[in-house]
C-alpha cells in the first residue's frame, strides 16, 4: 500500500479529488482510494496538520468524504495505491508515467532511473538497505552499514481483522479464505445496518453498534449475533457453506459461551432490493435480510432499522488460498503464506 500527496513541478499540492478524476480519465481508468481512510486522527498527524489547520479546515465546510480537497494550500486527505498478490511491475509503471503525464511531477531523468530501478529485481532490497529497513537481515556492507541483504527483508503478516457487519465488532483470525470473484476477504463488510432512510449506520453517531459481535461459522453456514444487554441472540443463515472451515480457527465471538435462546433466520432471498447510502452519499445495492434480523437490531438499538447485505453469495466455488496471519502468541504449526490482495 503506498499513500502520497502529488506535488506540481512548482510545490504545489495537487487535491486528492483532481487525482481521483484525473485517474478515471486514465486508459484504462486507475481505481484508487483518496481522503483520510476513516481514520482521521493518523491522517492529521500524517500531514503534518496542527489543531488550528483542522479547525480551519473544518470553518471552510470540509467534512469526511466530501471533496474539499485542499484548504489554504494544504491537504484535507491523500492518495492510496494498492499493491495485491496480482499485481505486477507493469501496474507500477503505469503508477509512475500517469502521476508524471497528468501532473508533470516526474523530469526525464529522474523518471529513467526510477523505471530502472523498477525494472531491477533486486529494487525493494536496494530501497530497503537505503532507507535502513533492513536493519540485522542486511549482510556486511560498508562504513554506511549497507550493502546488499543476504536473505531479504522478511515481513511477516501478525494479525488479520475480519468486520463482517458495518461498523459492528470484529473478528480476529488466524487464517481466512479470499473472496474468488472480488479478490477480497470473504464477507468483509458485506453487511450493514441502516434506518428507515436506507442510510447505513456509522459508529461515530450510533455507538450502541459496537455492542454486536457477529460469530461467523462457515462450516455451518451461519452467521451468529450477540450483544451483551440483548437476551437473546440471532443466527442468520449465510446462504453458503465451505468445507473444511473447520481448520480455519474463526468461531472468536468472545470470551462467554452464549448460554441464551438462538433464535434462526435467514437473508431474505431473491427480493426487496434496495439502494442505500454509505459515506459521504455514496450508493450500493443492498439485499434485505429478514424481518426477524429487522426485530432484533431494531430492539438492540432501540429505533426502527434493519440488517442488509451488500454482497449476495448464491453459489460459492471452493476457496482459493487463504489469507493467513501468525500471531506473536501462537505456539501452533506454521501457517501458510498471506494473500495481502484485498487485505485492509
Amino acid at each position: 500500500i503506498v499513500t502520497l500527496t502529488v506535488l506540481r513541478p512548482n510545490g504545489q499540492v495537487v487535491g486528492y479529488g483532481e487525482v481521483q478524476r484525473m485517474a478515471g480519465l486514465h486508459q484504462p481508468p486507475i481505481q484508487l482510494r483518496v481522503g483520510c481512510f476513516c481514520n482521521p486522527g493518523a491522517c492529521q498527524v500524517a500531514l503534518g496538520l496542527t489543531p488550528d489547520d483542522v479547525r480551519k479546515q473544518l470553518e471552510e465546510g470540509h467534512v469526511c468524504g466530501d471533496s474539499v480537497d485542499v484548504v489554504d494550500g494544504q491537504p484535507t486527505g491523500a492518495v492510496r495505491f494498492s499493491f495485491g498478490a496480482c499485481s505486477t511491475m507493469d501496474d507500477a509503471r503505469v503508477l509512475v508515467r500517469f502521476v508524471d503525464s497528468f501532473f508533470g511531477f516526474i523530469t526525464p531523468g529522474i523518471d529513467a532511473e526510477l523505471m530502472r530501478q523498477i525494472s531491477d529485481s533486486r529494487a525493494s532490497q536496494t530501497l530497503a538497505a537505503a532507507s535502513g529497513v533492513g536493519g540485522k537481515n542486511d549482510a556486511g556492507g560498508g562504513s554506511g552499514g549497507g550493502g546488499d541483504s543476504s536473505g531479504g527483508t522478511e515481513l511477516m503478516l501478525q494479525e488479520l481483522w475480519l468486520y463482517p457487519i458495518k461498523s459492528c465488532r470484529g473478528l480476529r483470525v488466524k487464517r481466512w479464505p479470499m473472496d474468488p470473484r472480488t479478490s477480497r476477504l470473504l464477507l468483509d463488510r458485506s453487511y450493514a445496518v441502516v434506518d428507515a432512510d436506507r442510510t447505513a449506520l456509522r459508529l461515530k453517531s450510533t455507538p450502541g453498534l459496537a455492542s454486536v459481535q457477529p460469530v461467523l461459522d462457515l462450516e455451518a453456514g451461519t452467521m451468529t449475533l450477540e450483544a451483551a444487554h440483548m437476551t437473546r441472540s440471532l443466527t442468520l443463515s449465510l446462504g453458503f457453506r465451505v468445507v473444511g472451515a473447520d481448520e480455519l480457527n474463526i468461531s472468536l465471538g468472545g470470551d462467554e459461551a452464549p448460554s441464551r435462546d438462538t433464535t434462526v433466520g435467514s437473508p431474505r432471498r431473491g427480493g426487496s432490493d434496495m439502494n442505500v447510502r454509505v459515506c459521504a452519499g455514496t450508493m450500493c445495492t443492498a439485499e434485505a435480510c429478514d424481518d426477524e434480523s429487522a426485530a432484533w437490531f431494531s430492539e438492540c438499538l432501540g429505533f426502527p432499522c434493519r440488517l442488509v447485505r451488500a454482497q449476495t453469495l448464491d453459489v460459492l466455488p471452493a476457496p482459493t488460498p487463504s489469507a493467513s496471519s501468525s500471531s506473536s502468541s501462537s505456539s501452533s504449526s506454521a501457517t501458510s503464506e498471506a494473500n495481502s490482495n484485498g487485505a485492509m
